[in-house]
């Protein structure tokens, strides 16, 4: 490759992390948010220049639920709620407990073929969990009962719900869909 090549590849990788950081400041109410000067340039990002402390958790799983692939995690409160893409779906821990998973995989109702991501509605109490294969985005309590389903027209890489309402990302810029950063109504809807 060459070093234009290089250098955009560069330049994007920053701008998903800025971008990804961007998205959860926006969760941190009360908080000094980080500045950010897009105008100097930065060879390297060191993550103490944006955390001050890091803590351990450890989760007490059972022999039917072995994590070896996290791929996702998010906590609200006593909850915590994991992705393992090694075939678990979606693991759910109170209290550093394993509760259940949902692993629902085919192409039925309330089931996925594939999670490509999925976040958590702190408002509502949803794990929503977004199918790329089928284009379905499922919901679930975080008690692990399904709440509903919908097929969505977008592709997104990544999501992430924020007062009930998702932000969607999409790296790819190609004129056949809706790519870059937009947000949808909590039913999947294109706001803006």
């Amino acid at each position: 490759m060459n070093d234009k090549s290089n250098q955009m590849k560069k330049r994007y990788y920053c701008c998903m992390i800025l971008l990804g950081l961007g998205i959860a400041m926006m969760g941190c109410k009360g908080r000094e948010g980080i500045k950010i000067n897009l105008n100097q340039a930065k060879t390297d990002i060191y993550f103490s220049d944006f955390v001050d402390s890091v803590s351990y958790l450890t989760l007490y799983t059972n022999d039917s639920c072995i994590i070896s692939d996290i791929r996702y995690i998010y906590q609200d409160g006593p909850y915590t709620i994991l992705n393992d893409a090694s075939g678990n779906g979606v693991c759910i821990f109170y209290e550093n407990k394993f509760v259940r998973n949902i692993a629902n995989y085919g192409r039925g109702p309330q089931e996925f073929i594939r999670i490509r991501s999925f976040c958590l509605d702190k408002k509502r109490k949803h794990i929503c969990i977004y199918d790329d294969l089928s284009s379905k985005l499922l919901r679930y309590k975080y008690d692990g009962s399904f709440v509903d389903e919908y097929f969505s027209i977008d592709l997104m890489r990544d999501f992430a719900c924020i007062d009930g309402k998702f932000i969607c990302i999409l790296d790819a810029y190609l004129k056949e869909l809706r790519s870059g950063v937009w947000t949808t109504d909590s039913n999947g809807q294109y706001v803006k």
